[in-house]
């Protein structure tokens, strides 16, 4: 019986077909990348097998499989019912019905794949990542600075607002100013200031990156253009600034000036008084030094990458999520109802007697899967031993977007050694030719 040949095949630690298995240890933990068997292929491949795994399991153990499979499945067919039917294995028609899942799924990707405005964001989303890159290499690795414009900008505002503030007063004591002139010129020179404070920040954060020995003429001659008008506007924002406080202080100070008694304390005050506003521009450099990337463009680069990122996905989840989501459903309810079809078979003469069959063989199926574990296990400590950083590669259709890798409308994993110790050995049930 085919069942018998499949149950008799020896696994054991000694047996010829271990020792073939594991011969090949040594010559396969010497990659540097070892592909995986995909997740499905209609339902027929042998998910996250190695290809020396995939090798052995074609030789030894798939045709009296296979044998033994078709043998079980006969046996159920043959069970015949006026009320309910012919018979079948309940674990075939599962695996049969999740391969027709996978073929929708995989027909809904590459549906949304050919889509003119996806392979727009798709180029659009190659060509900044391999920009960012190429910038994250030359930078050993590290990540540019998270963008996170509104507490950056918030900041500064918050630096605008503090002057306004300090300012406000002295400005409505200057003859002939008018209430809402004086709020202009808060408003102006508080501006100004933290125009000022965000440009020489970044110029701080920057500098080693903006002056360089490898900075052309024309980049540095257009820094410091943009930071020379914002020291202009700075120190005009103070000049506007000393006008108002002098105006604010000037009967102090003209008092002092007659009478000789504290006039020095009065410009004293005056110069308190400036300090403020100095200080609160050196918070706002501070500020914005802290929240910038000390190489030029790369936060920048990283935020725009982002955002086709966001792009990308929002678009994968509204069209492709959905349909995935109604592909699981359906094909869960057609489970349900073989499920509800096996439950009223039961009762049938032969069922228990071809389950008890089954249960020989999947009993076999478990002895398969613990060897290829020893393999896998013996693999991966090879792999550390050696030293190595090879990375295990599994190419598929469905993995989330996180995992997203552009190519052709198929998406690559690259596991670690732990990882793939984690992933789940699985021997199918869907019957082949």
């Amino acid at each position: 019986m085919s069942l018998d040949d499949y149950t008799a095949l020896e696994l054991q630690r000694e047996s010829i077909s271990c020792k073939d298995l594991m011969s090949h240890l040594t010559e396969e933990s010497q990659l540097d990348e070892i592909p995986l068997n995909p997740l499905t292929d209609q339902g027929r491949d042998l998910p996250y097998f190695t290809p020396e795994m995939l090798t052995w399991f074609r030789g030894y153990i798939e045709g009296p499989r296979r044998s033994a499979l078709q043998e079980i499945n006969a046996a159920f067919a043959a069970i015949k019912s006026k009320q309910r039917g012919s018979g079948f294995l309940l674990e075939i028609e599962l695996d049969k019905i999740e391969a027709r899942e996978y073929r929708d799924i995989e027909h809904d990707i590459s549906e949304f794949f050919k889509d003119p405005n996806v392979l727009h964001t798709r180029k659009k989303l190659e060509a900044k990542t391999a920009e960012y890159q190429t910038m994250r290499d030359e930078q050993g690795g590290r990540d540019a600075t998270e963008w996170k414009p509104i507490q950056y900008w918030f900041g500064i505002i918050g630096v605008v607002i503090m002057e306004g503030l300090i300012n406000f007063e002295s400005f409505t004591k200057i003859p002939g100013i008018t209430p809402f002139f004086a709020t202009g010129m808060t408003l102006l020179t508080a501006t100004f200031i933290g125009y000022a404070a965000h440009r020489h920040g970044i110029f701080v954060r920057q500098f080693k990156e903006l002056m360089g020995g490898h900075v052309g003429r024309r980049d540095k001659f257009t820094t410091l253009a943009l930071d020379t008008v914002g020291l202009l506007l700075l120190l005009v924002a103070l000049g506007i600034v000393a006008w108002g406080r002098y105006n604010l202080l000037r009967d102090i100070i003209v008092l002092g000036d007659v009478t000789g008694e504290g006039s020095l304390t009065a410009w004293l005050q005056l110069g308190g008084a400036m300090l403020g506003n100095i200080g609160v521009y050196l918070f706002g450099v501070l500020w914005s030094a802290w929240r910038h990337d000390r190489v030029p463009d790369y936060m920048e680069l990283r935020t725009e990458k982002e955002n086709i990122e966001k792009q990308y996905n929002k678009k994968y989840s509204r069209v492709v999520t959905d349909r995935i989501r109604q592909a699981k459903k359906k094909a869960e309810d057609e489970k349900n109802k073989k499920r509800q079809a096996d439950a009223a078979l039961q009762p049938e003469s032969d069922y228990q007697q071809n389950r008890a069959q089954f249960e020989r063989f999947r009993k076999k199926d478990s002895e398969v899967l613990a060897t290829l574990g020893r393999y896998r296990s013996e693999l991966v400590r090879a792999i550390r031993t050696n030293g190595k950083t090879t990375s295990f590669v599994i190419r598929d259709s469905f993995f989330g977007v996180d995992d997203l890798v552009l190519g052709a409308g198929v998406e690559t994993k690259r596991l670690k050694p732990e990882q793939y110790l984690s992933s789940e050995l699985r021997l199918k049930y869907t019957i082949t030719t």
